[in-house]
């Protein structure tokens, strides 16, 4: 079965880099790509189609790759998409909001990390230097094996160090720290 990479993209700077990202993990992976852009308020027509593949035609994609042009609410669109074409990952950007933006709107990435059935990576433009160059793995000692391979995989292509954390780590914490 060949690997597929639901990549949901804007028409952002961070986008590009997301891009590049998905598309050197998937020509490692022999992986194909499905980027999908959801435009809120604009019907489909042809313009919208247009700019959509000159975006990514600007970006110089090696793999295979399909498109999807949504009308709607972004997380939702890209939750349907994912149920259809059942993606081994997700590559997606986190945006800076402030603690206004997100007490109005509604994160996208937020709702994709809580709804999902795949693993999900998160592309933090502003990420804090301290977590630079590291992954977290969240650990729940299910069948966490492909978990470990996307993971072990990522850190391979971009460097990173692997951090494993226990599912109940929060639960744990606070066990602990009633004993001391």
């Amino acid at each position: 079965m060949q690997k597929k990479i639901l990549v949901p993209i804007d028409y952002s700077d961070v986008s590009k880099k997301i891009i590049t990202t998905a598309d050197a993990l998937a020509q490692q992976n022999e992986a194909v790509l499905y980027f999908i852009h959801v435009e809120r308020h604009e019907e489909y027509n042809d313009q919208a189609h247009g700019r959509f593949e000159f975006f990514l035609q600007q970006s110089n994609i090696t793999s295979d790759y399909h498109t999807f042009l949504r009308t709607g609410i972004p997380h939702q669109e890209i939750l349907t998409t994912a149920t259809v074409i059942k993606p081994h990952l997700i590559i997606m950007a986190s945006h800076f909001h402030t603690l206004i933006g997100h007490a109005f709107q509604e994160s996208n990435t937020v709702s994709i990390l809580h709804y999902c059935n795949c693993p999900v990576y998160v592309y933090e433009q502003h990420m804090p230097t301290f977590m630079k160059d590291k992954i977290i793995v969240p650990v729940d000692y299910g069948d966490a094996d492909s978990g470990f391979q996307i993971a072990n995989t990522w850190a391979q292509c971009t460097g990173a160090e692997l951090f494993f954390i226990p599912a109940d780590y929060n639960k744990r914490t606070q066990e602990l720290q009633h004993i001391i």
